[in-house]
């Protein structure tokens, strides 16, 4: 039995003989150990033969077998594919620290599956020492049969400090099961305006020098006057006592429902007869409130109300969302550019009088109503 010389290590399992290879050499080896020498195929100055004589028989048979062997291939996984949520929601600000010169935008946009029903809550009643000077929403169609909603609102604030805008929550149905999402809350510091010392009238000047008194014929002059003051009030005080007791005004809600009565709803598209509506139905709901229930409602401030309400226990706990709820139209139409349509004014002013109505005293005969 013969062997390949090419590759003798290799003999067994793979006997290839050496004349395989074209250009190089054939030999082979008896079974005795006598072996050939090799034929060449070609002249000395074939490349391949002289690479073959290079190399060797062991260096020839390992580039055989690495031209034999074949590197498999990793196989290609598919990227999974990315499950979006029905429903996602985020909130954010275009800068989180401003002056009281400078206003923020506040925005919160939510991200959702067509075919799922959202419910977005009032964002603007829960924003807390910023005053909304503008606000609108915005939607677009997004890939994947999704849809983006987005709530700006444009804030200022008076007073320096920290502000928390509120968390959002966003509550939907999908699958037959009530669910929510909910964005964190953002917190803005707000600084007082810097002052530029090289504009003119702020830099530090020095104290004025002292400056003599007048003299006592100005003091005497003052105490004069006083007494001149205090005897015309004492006078004052006991004539109204000699005209004996004050005939009372009317009720509260008789004097409400009067200048309801009298309030003209706006016509025309002009802006500041609107403002001037919303203005004075606020004032007249807040004078009513006032002088039911004792609270001064017409110099307090939307949050001051409402905590004022929750601690009065004779304020009627069923009438507190409608109040509440007017009240914030008439700031929004007050202090933004909002302009509602004729029917919204129609029906502001019917809330306003059903309030009146079903808060007035239970004792009040339905007649005083009518009273001018």
């Amino acid at each position: 039995m013969r062997g390949s010389l090419l590759v003798p290590w290799v003999r067994d399992s793979c006997p290839i003989r050496g004349d395989f290879i074209p250009g190089c050499f054939v030999g082979s080896a008896s079974r005795t150990g006598s072996t050939r020498a090799p034929r060449l195929l070609a002249s000395r100055a074939n490349p391949l033969a002289r690479l073959a004589r290079n190399l060797g028989p062991r260096g020839l048979g390992l580039v055989f077998l690495l031209s034999c062997t074949r590197t498999p291939k990793a196989p290609v996984m598919p990227p999974p594919e990315k499950a979006s949520a029905p429903v996602t929601a985020t909130a954010s600000v275009d800068r989180a620290r401003i002056s009281t010169e400078e206003p923020v935008t506040f925005s919160v946009a939510v991200n959702q599956d067509k075919a799922v029903q959202i419910r977005i809550p009032d964002v603007g009643g829960r924003i807390t020492g910023f005053r909304i000077t503008d606000f609108g929403t915005e939607e677009k169609e997004e890939e994947a049969n999704r849809k983006l909603i987005r709530k700006w609102f444009s804030l200022r604030a008076d007073v320096s400090g920290s502000y928390v805008l509120p968390e959002v929550e966003i509550s939907y149905t999908h699958e037959g099961q009530a669910k929510a999402v909910r964005t964190s809350e953002i917190f803005v510091e707000v600084k007082a305006p810097s002052v530029d010392p090289a504009q003119p009238g702020e830099e530090l000047r020095d104290i004025k020098a002292l400056e003599k008194s007048p003299g006592p014929a100005l003091g005497w002059l003052l105490g004069c006057l006083g007494v001149l003051a205090a005897v015309m009030g004492i006078a004052l005080y006991a004539r109204r006592r000699r005209r004996g007791p004050q005939v009372p005004g009317l009720p509260p809600h008789v004097v409400a429902l009067n200048r309801l009565d009298g309030l003209s709803l706006p016509t025309g598209s002009d802006p500041i007869y609107l403002k001037h509506f919303y203005f004075e139905l606020s004032e007249i709901v807040r004078s009513y409130v006032e002088g039911r229930y004792g609270f001064r409602a017409t110099d307090m401030t939307h949050e001051e109300i409402v905590r004022n309400i929750k601690q009065d226990a004779s304020f009627p706990e069923g009438e507190r969302p409608a109040f509440l709820d007017l009240l914030k139209e008439t700031e929004i139409v007050k202090f933004t550019d909002h302009q509602p349509g004729p029917e919204a004014t129609v029906t502001a002013k019917e809330r306003a009088k059903n309030f009146v109505v079903k808060t007035r005293p239970a004792d009040e005969l339905p007649e005083t109503e009518s009273v001018v």
